[in-house]
């Protein structure tokens, strides 16, 4: 029979070993951490990623002005048409603008003049048409971006003819 020495695993009672409560607590808990870093290392392995997808190009605001701008007064025309310039401020969309104009009666909304120019210069020169004596006109001005149809500039103002 083998000689027993007692101490941490426990003490011999016949020919049965009583394990220490605390060996056992110890294994037990040394089993468990052994399995926590096992389960920890693999969840936490890096995994493979999609590559960054390329930046999108996004445009910049259109930004237009009217020369010359009559702001909250109305244009004077001293002729039956009436010229201006649109002038685009920010930077031009790499596929061109789309300018579009509409002159319209103050009095009953019926459209006198309405044209589209596709464009990629910065200083467009518009003309209404034909503006009867007397009469007041409301101009409206679009820019719209080719491209990104949500990027749009758009002045209204009025205009009458002496």
């Amino acid at each position: 029979m083998a000689t027993f020495v007692p101490g941490i695993f426990g003490k011999e009672y016949g020919n049965f070993l009583l394990l220490n409560p605390i060996y056992l607590k110890m294994k037990l808990l040394s089993i468990v951490f052994c399995l926590t870093s096992v389960l920890f290392m693999t969840s936490c392995s890096k995994k493979p990623t999609d590559p960054t997808p390329p930046p999108v190009d996004t445009e910049q605001k259109i930004v237009i002005t009217l020369d010359p701008d009559p702001g909250a007064s109305t244009a004077v025309s001293m002729s039956a048409n009436y010229s201006f310039k649109v002038k685009i401020t920010s930077k031009l969309p790499a596929g061109g603008i789309l300018l579009e104009y509409t002159t319209k009666k103050d009095s009953d909304n019926s459209i006198l003049d309405s044209k589209q120019v596709n464009s990629s210069i910065n200083n467009i020169d518009v003309t209404t048409g034909s503006l009867e004596s007397g009469t007041l006109y409301i101009v409206t001005v679009t820019v719209k971006s080719k491209s990104q149809s949500s990027n749009t500039a758009t002045k209204t103002f009025k205009v009458a003819r002496k």
